[in-house]
Order: C-alpha cells, then structure tokens, then sequence
C-alpha cells in the first residue's frame, strides 16, 4: 500500500517514553501511588554506571535505582524510602534482581528487607531515562 506511514513489524528502533513520565513503582504487587514530581538520571562512571532517583514531596517519598550498564546490565542498588519504611536490596536480593532495558524505558524488579527491621518485600519499577 503506497504511502502508509507509522512503525513496521520487526522495526528495529526501540521503545521510548516521554520524558518526565513519573516512575511506576510497585512494593508486594501494590501500587505505591503516583506523584514522583522530581527525577534525575546520570550516568557515571564513565557511563557504565546509571543512577536514577525521583521523589515525591507530598510524603518526603524517595526512590533511588542504580544499574551496572555491562554487557549483562545488574541492578546495582535499589532503595524506597515510604514515610517511616525503608526498603533496600541487600547482597544476596542484588543477585536475585531482575533488570531489562528495553530503549529508554528501565524496568527492574528486587527482594529487598525492611532497613528498620525484620521484613522482606518484593520492590518493581519501570521507569524512563534519556542517556
């Protein structure tokens, strides 16, 4: 058909999402609520190295994900600050962590424990980053 426009099957260039969509995060399959207004993205380490952070002023809320960029990307860190609650990935949840990078769009998946205390919890985010 002559003159069709728009993506073809088997297109090569990967998906992206506009820039300052706030992240999704889900702690235990549970939203955790919208309202991420402030993001940053850097590379470091001589781009081998992202870290991502958003916030959420409403609840003093913050979010900070850190990626190994190797051949085989690794999350390197993951806290979730929620009010009193502090969620973070330890050795052994780093290694069970999963990271897929799919253009610009992060979707990464963690055990983590509660820093505070007894509790383990299972942490989602999808979120996008221009590099």
């Amino acid at each position: 058909m002559r003159g069709a426009a728009g993506p073809h099957v088997g297109d090569p260039s990967p998906p992206s999402v506009p820039a300052g969509v706030p992240p999704l995060v889900m702690r235990d399959g549970e939203d955790v609520g919208p309202g991420f207004d402030n993001q940053r993205c850097a590379e470091h380490d001589g781009s081998s190295r992202l870290e991502y952070t958003a916030t959420r002023d409403s609840d003093q809320a913050e979010l900070m994900v850190a990626i190994d960029l190797a051949d085989q990307p690794r999350l390197d860190a993951l806290s979730f600050d929620a009010g009193p609650d502090r969620w973070e990935a330890g050795e052994t949840d780093l290694d069970q962590s999963a990271v897929v990078i799919d253009g610009n769009v992060y979707r990464v998946h963690a055990p983590v424990s509660d820093a505070e205390g007894p509790g383990d919890s299972e942490v989602g985010v999808l979120f996008s980053c221009s590099r």
